[in-house]
């Protein structure tokens, strides 16, 4: 899976580029499509010539229970 979204909104709530907060931003975004799918091999950059921050994992749905989803 790839998540693409603009540099200014990923800043307005995180001060850096960090494997944890893309985590987090995927846990949300698979949560708010009611998706079960497990996230893993995370990878976040920054790409400056379009201005994006673009986060990258593995989503793995077999042989995993639902997720339950914190709240």
């Amino acid at each position: 899976m790839v998540l693409e979204m603009a540099a200014h909104e990923y800043y307005d709530d995180y001060d850096e580029l960090n494997k944890d907060y893309a985590m987090n931003i995927l846990d949300s975004y698979l949560q708010y499509r009611g998706d079960d799918g497990r996230p893993s091999d995370v990878e976040i950059e920054y790409d400056d010539e379009y201005d994006i921050v673009r986060i990258k994992a593995n989503i793995h749905y077999l042989g995993n229970d639902h997720t339950t989803f914190r709240m």
